[in-house]
């Protein structure tokens, strides 16, 4: 018959010396297999994975073990176990995430999330799977699973901040700095246009749909489609729009890539209060302290920047 042997039996065979008789017997400690073992073997290592070797086991049985059916058939031992068990219950919570997601998170986020599922439920019936491999993919399955987690956080934080705004309470947790105001529809007065304005098509949550949403409040329309929040200044003119150094209140401030944040996609507010004595803005912005959330920030030497008007 042909049986498997523990890897540390595997590891004698291989391990064992050559020199001398044709043939040779090394005992194995005691549990390795059965109580005691000899085993017989070609003195020739390069061979072992084409020769067939004997064992007798506890001096009862003798059995013929093939070295390369010991290599696949070998246990799978604790760590590996734990890999999968720890990646299984990964699974569980994407799973569970993906499903409050729909209709809600990003489309990429979710799809994303989705691959990372399949490859990890394929990963976990791989049983030549590495420990490393199954401890990376869980990370990267994690990492998805709160992204989208992020996503759903931060719809719920702007349903808020939209019901807040209909019902004309105060959408913005946090406080303008003393001495300043938020602006008003009369001071932004004659900017915008109707041009590209097919309604808020910009993602939940970050900093592009609340520059559209508080402009569309302050009276001001604004395309639909001007890109990431680092594009605005670039693509108003396209639009119709001035872009310029001349801040105002109702302007948005487009910020490019790395500039006041370290986005790669840029960034964007609006202008709520300017002085002109100091040339100091405060500008009301999303996603800076969590996804879906408003805030403001104070900027000196404000004419360095560009207005999309």
């Amino acid at each position: 018959m042909t049986r498997a042997i523990p890897a540390l039996a595997l590891a004698l065979l291989l391990t064992g010396s050559t020199a001398g008789a044709a043939t040779n017997s090394t005992m194995l400690p005691s549990g390795a297999l059965g109580t005691h073992a000899s085993v017989s073997r070609s003195s020739d290592r390069d061979d072992l994975l084409s020769e067939s070797t004997s064992i007798v086991v506890a001096g009862q049985y003798t059995t013929t073990v093939d070295a390369e059916s010991v290599i696949t058939e070998a246990p799978i031992n604790a760590t590996v176990q734990q890999a999968r068990d720890a990646i299984s219950s990964t699974i569980l919570t994407a799973r569970a995430t993906m499903e409050n997601g729909k209709g809600i998170a990003d489309s990429s986020d979710l799809s994303a999330l989705s691959d990372l599922i399949s490859k990890s439920e394929a990963i976990c019936s791989d049983n030549s799977a590495k420990v490393d491999d199954i401890n990376q993919m869980n990370q990267d399955l994690a990492n998805a699973t709160a992204t989208v987690q992020n996503d759903i956080i931060g719809y719920n934080n702007t349903v808020a901040v939209v019901k807040a705004m209909q019902s004309g309470s105060s959408f913005i947790s946090d406080s303008l700095p003393e001495g300043t105001t938020a602006a008003t529809a009369e001071e932004a007065a004659g900017q915008g246009t109707s041009n590209g304005d097919v309604g808020n098509r910009y993602a939940v949550g970050q900093c592009t749909w609340w520059a559209y949403e508080r402009r569309k409040q302050l009276g001001i329309s604004t395309p639909s489609y001007l890109g990431n929040g680092g594009e605005w200044y670039k693509n108003a003119a396209s639009y119709g729009l001035t872009a310029d150094h001349t801040p105002r209140p109702g302007a948005a401030i487009s910020f490019a890539p790395g500039q006041a944040s370290r986005s790669v996609y840029g960034h964007v507010g609006v202008v709520e209060w300017y002085s002109a004595a100091t040339d100091t803005i405060v500008i009301s912005e999303m996603n800076v302290r969590g996804k879906g959330i408003v805030s403001y920030r104070t900027f000196t030497n404000a004419s360095q920047y560009w207005y999309v008007h």
